[in-house]
């Protein structure tokens, strides 16, 4: 039962914080018009969202917000992802799931005028006689759009889990 607790916090925890940094559009923040994703475009979009992983999975290991706070999308009108924020979320995912130990690529999901870039993330719990454990892993989803005639660029992120 605490597991199920548990698992319903950390995702109340991600849906809160997450959907928090998703804006609205204001009356004076106009539209974004997407455009179509090129060869070129797909390996830079790849670039930029490695680049957002990377900096993510060191910010997740070490607990330092300084590695990821530089590369977060700017959310017009809308929340501000702080250090505070990424602490908690950190902290909800380490309880849940152990020591974070890698993030690997998986693939890449076209979603249209969007691409949502998959990366694993491994987790390790300890055992109680101090053996390495049980590993547990979550998907982190860097989420790339690519506006008319300009290069793309990550529009956020979120973790699934399973």
């Amino acid at each position: 039962m605490k597991f199920i607790c548990n698992s319903f916090l950390l995702s109340m925890v991600l849906t809160v914080l997450l959907t928090g940094c998703a804006g609205k559009n204001s009356p004076e923040t106009p539209q974004l018009q997407l455009g179509d994703f090129s060869e070129n475009d797909e390996n830079s979009g790849k670039k930029a969202a490695e680049i957002f992983a990377d900096s993510f999975g060191k910010s997740l290991v070490s607990g330092d917000f300084k590695h990821l706070e530089p590369h977060l999308p700017p959310i017009p009108g809308g929340k501000k992802f702080t250090a505070p924020d990424f602490a908690q979320m950190r902290n909800a995912m380490i309880t849940l799931y152990g020591t974070p130990r890698k993030l690997v690529y998986v693939t890449t999901l076209n979603q249209g005028k969007l691409r949502d870039m998959l990366w694993k993330i491994t987790f390790e719990q300890q055992s109680r006689d101090g053996k390495p454990g049980e590993c547990r892993e979550i998907l982190l989803c860097v989420r790339i759009f690519k506006e008319d005639g300009k290069a793309p660029e990550v529009a956020g992120f979120f973790i699934k889990r399973f």
